[in-house]
């Protein structure tokens, strides 16, 4: 609860100094989304240039941009649209969505790589209750992808694809290009900076957990 606290007070000092705060709040706001003020947009600036200029120094180092629409071949591939998903359980009363792991955590600590059926057991055995109404009734545990899916194009011929969940994609689809720029001799790296999505189930305070955020992220071969 103490931590809890501290979170809280802290939150609100950003909001106030103009550091971050809540996005789209005069229109009631959209969890997981968060801007950066005068203030929090020059410090975000800084840390970000100061993070590429240390690594572009090096010499061996190259900086590239790619989009934030993916092709679905590429994130199957990649195993991203397979794998990359969290437990999702509903609350049977008022319909509130939480990660599983999430709702058990306080109760049990660490249940990573727990079945749906191990799961759904621990919640009806410790009798969880729902952060928004205190019901216990839980609809059955499933998998929900956490990518947020889009097309590209018109009509019938719309090619499906997503937003990124992480910069790493094009930086791999890239490497023939980046190969070539240096003579096509190891090792070398890639380095991007850029935005990721994650339609997150249950995005936490602040800037903890968030559906939409910036990366930086280094890839060496």
């Amino acid at each position: 609860m103490q931590d809890e606290d501290s979170d809280s007070v802290l939150q609100s000092l950003l909001k106030r100094r103009g550091f971050v705060l809540p996005a789209f709040e005069t229109y009631g706001g959209m969890s997981g989304f968060i801007d950066y003020g005068p203030n929090g947009a020059s410090v975000r600036r800084r840390f970000l240039d100061a993070w590429r200029n240390h690594w572009l120094a090096r010499g061996d180092i190259v900086e590239v941009h790619c989009p934030t629409v993916t092709p679905k071949e590429v994130l199957e591939a990649s195993g991203h649209v397979a794998g990359f998903s969290d437990s999702l359980s509903e609350c049977g009363a008022c319909g509130s969505a939480h990660r599983t792991d999430h709702l058990l955590e306080k109760v049990l600590g660490e249940v990573e790589g727990w079945s749906h059926a191990d799961l759904d057991a621990a919640l009806a055995e410790h009798k969880v209750k729902c952060p928004e109404c205190d019901s216990s009734s839980w609809s059955p545990t499933r998998s929900m992808n956490l990518m947020f899916a889009t097309s590209v194009g018109p009509g019938t011929r719309a090619r499906s694809a997503f937003l990124r969940p992480e910069t790493a994609q094009g930086m791999f689809t890239m490497f023939p290009t980046i190969h070539r720029h240096f003579r096509q001799k190891l090792p070398f790296g890639a380095l991007q900076i850029g935005h990721g999505y994650r339609n997150e189930i249950s995005p936490r305070q602040g800037m903890v957990r968030l559906r939409e955020f910036s990366m930086a992220e280094l890839e060496y071969f």
